[in-house]
């Protein structure tokens, strides 16, 4: 198969955005070619995915605790922690279409780090800054919910040893 074809999913993912050509296809030649049937899971919460999936086309769907879903769109990575790390789904997905996908398994993803340790770096500083942006937005939050030191916390000690007072930061 043409690597174009794996590399393009690849392109559509914003982790990806900025890896050098070569990069992309050495991933995408590890990446595995899956299809999944309308009511299949593609991932199921509380379990190891072994590595992050890519939705290239299809419906699926996440359900939510409610039983509602919310659609999850062609382009989109799950589990994307999970190519890295053991580390448990936090929701289950099901197809609701044929959906084809991309899997990007853990192990293969570990040993181009091993080999390649500028694309170490490269998902480090981008997850590093997708974390930094997390916390901005929390600061942010918590200044517009009380200003600055709204997010601390008053506790009534149950026994002797409780805190007075929490501050999170």
């Amino acid at each position: 198969m043409n690597t174009e074809v794996l590399i393009a999913p690849l392109r559509q993912v914003a982790l990806f955005e900025g890896l050098a050509p070569s990069q992309l296809a050495a991933i995408a030649k590890t990446a595995e070619r899956i299809v999944f049937k309308p009511g299949d899971t593609l991932i199921r919460d509380g379990r190891d995915a072994g590595g992050a999936l890519i939705v290239v086309s299809g419906d699926a769907e996440r359900l939510g605790l409610d039983g509602a879903g919310a659609r999850i769109e062609p382009g989109s990575m799950l589990a994307e922690m999970s190519m890295f790390v053991d580390t448990e789904a936090s929701a289950t997905v099901v197809a609701r279409s044929p959906v084809r996908a991309l899997r990007l398994d853990r192990q293969a993803m570990l040993e181009q780090l091993a080999t390649d340790p500028s694309l170490a770096d490269y998902f480090v500083a981008r997850i590093s800054s997708r974390l930094k942006d997390v916390a901005d937005e929390l600061r942010r939050v918590d200044r517009t919910l009380g200003g600055e030191g709204a997010m601390e916390a008053e506790w009534s000690p149950v026994d002797g040893d409780a805190p007075e007072r929490s501050v999170l930061h």
